[in-house]
């Protein structure tokens, strides 16, 4: 390095020297220890409800971490598991909107009569996709 990238040599030395006096063990055992150690990576979802119709709900959900991996959801009214989806439907319109794969629709069977509220749950976390929640009279499209 030079006085122009912002260190001078003989400063780089005089650190070289001190940093020589002190026993790094431990703190290379810990990197060394940290390096080997199989990190695991968090889940991280995003999706959406797009549409609700009298028997079907639309849908795209993906993980962030694990895009090529299907996402597992339940369909909750009442407290109640009454359906299930995974996704893997072409949707380009979220690839496009850059997500990294289009393979994350999903369509799910609403019950009938059709309920009042239900929930759509994330299976992996427990947790409602977009916290949607739907009522009855908020009229799903035909």
């Amino acid at each position: 390095m030079s006085a122009v990238d912002g260190f001078k040599p003989e400063h780089i030395l005089d650190i070289r020297n001190k940093v020589s006096k002190f026993d790094l063990t431990p703190i290379n055992r810990y990197l060394s220890s940290a390096v080997k150690h199989n990190h695991s990576t968090m889940d991280l979802f995003v999706g959406v409800v797009d549409s609700v119709t009298e028997n079907n709900i639309f849908g795209w959900a993906i993980n962030l971490s694990n895009p090529a991996e299907k996402v597992e959801l339940i369909l909750v009214v009442d407290s109640k598991i009454v359906s299930s989806a995974t996704t893997g439907i072409s949707r380009p319109d979220v690839a496009s909107a850059g997500y990294a794969s289009q393979y994350t629709g999903f369509v799910m069977k609403l019950p009938n009569p059709t309920p009042k509220s239900f929930d759509v749950i994330l299976v992996k976390t427990g947790l409602k996709l977009d916290r949607y929640q739907w009522k009855n009279d908020w009229h799903p499209t035909k």
